[in-house]
């Protein structure tokens, strides 16, 4: 009976390292880097375009060329646990349907507009891109989910993402949104890291868990 309750507090030792390690994983979009979100406002291609940080701190933009909408930009990024993320843009949009008029919602960052290059998000580590879902909702409650991993599968050839919204050259287009009253847009992408490889401190803190299992099956 001692033999397993040494191994149990063993076990439960290298647990809470191991936890204690993967909590401080670095985030996969960079604390404080730029990144550059452009909307089209009408069917003659008008870009919107925001210099924003990704910083967690939500900001506010005049969107119409009256005034009267606004459009407040916020962002997050959550740890999932092996190598997996989540990364959420959230645009609010007050003072009317910033698509009213009759062309689709175009959205898109880290991309090639008429304005000239666009940046992306700030990767810190290689991942592949596994879910990237947009949705949208109206002043009358109503969402409406789009996926857009086919359109990213189709458009990038290469294994990792680069952290744009979609490729060098093409932005999101949703015809069916527009006039619709849309109140609010949330893109959710989810990562999954390309070459996930354990910090010193990881290792270190594995290591001395497996040698605490091995010294208490010894007493025994």
């Amino acid at each position: 009976m001692q033999t397993l309750v040494s191994i149990g507090r063993a076990g439960a030792a290298c647990a809470l390292l191991t936890g204690a390690a993967l909590a401080a994983a670095e985030p996969v979009v960079r604390p404080g880097s730029s990144w550059l979100l452009e909307l089209i406002r009408s069917s003659t291609f008008d870009f919107g375009r925001y210099t924003l940080t990704f910083d967690g701190v939500a900001q506010t933009f005049v969107h119409s060329p009256d005034g009267s909408v606004t459009m407040t930009v916020s962002e997050s990024q959550t740890d999932l646990g092996g190598g997996r993320a989540a990364i959420d843009l959230t645009l609010d949009f007050a003072g009317g349907d910033p698509f009213s008029f009759s062309s689709m919602v175009g959205i898109g960052f880290g991309v090639n507009s008429l304005a000239g290059a666009g940046d992306g998000l700030d990767l810190t580590t290689p991942v592949a891109l596994t879910a990237a879902l947009v949705t949208s909702l109206t002043d009358s409650g109503q969402q409406q989910i789009f996926d857009a991993m086919p359109d990213y599968t189709r458009l990038n050839a290469a294994a990792n993402w680069n952290g744009g919204l979609f490729d060098a050259s093409n932005w999101l287009g949703i015809g069916t949104w527009n006039g619709i009253g849309v109140r609010q847009i949330t893109m959710h992408f989810e990562t999954q890291a390309l070459n996930p490889v354990s910090s010193p401190g990881t290792a270190a803190l594995v290591a001395l868990g497996l040698m605490t299992l091995v010294a208490a099956r010894r007493q025994a």
